[in-house]
């Protein structure tokens, strides 16, 4: 145990999504609040290529534009300007 300790610094540190039950109960504002504020939290990560892109998405599911958001997301990703957890973030939570 000690040794797994000692070099713990070693072992690369992530961050993983998986099912929310509470995003399940939560209607498409609350939603959408939970993505506006993780959005800099996804950005840190890596999940977000740039500022530029993260404003896109903030400015878009503040005004509500969730279709639009659907669509970017699919672009941005196969653009590898975000990952498979932001593209599955913003796919299921705008609906």
């Amino acid at each position: 145990m000690d040794a797994i300790h000692k070099y713990n610094w070693i072992v690369p540190h992530g961050y993983t999504i998986c099912p929310d039950e509470r995003l399940a109960k939560m209607g498409l504002q609350g939603r959408l609040n939970y993505l506006i504020i993780r959005l800099p939290q996804m950005l840190e990560l890596g999940w977000i290529e740039n500022e530029k892109v993260m404003q896109w998405y903030k400015e878009n599911i503040l005004a509500g534009k969730t279709a639009e958001v659907r669509a970017r997301a699919k672009s941005d990703f196969d653009k590898k300007l975000i990952t498979s957890e932001v593209l599955a973030l913003m796919t299921y939570l705008t609906k």
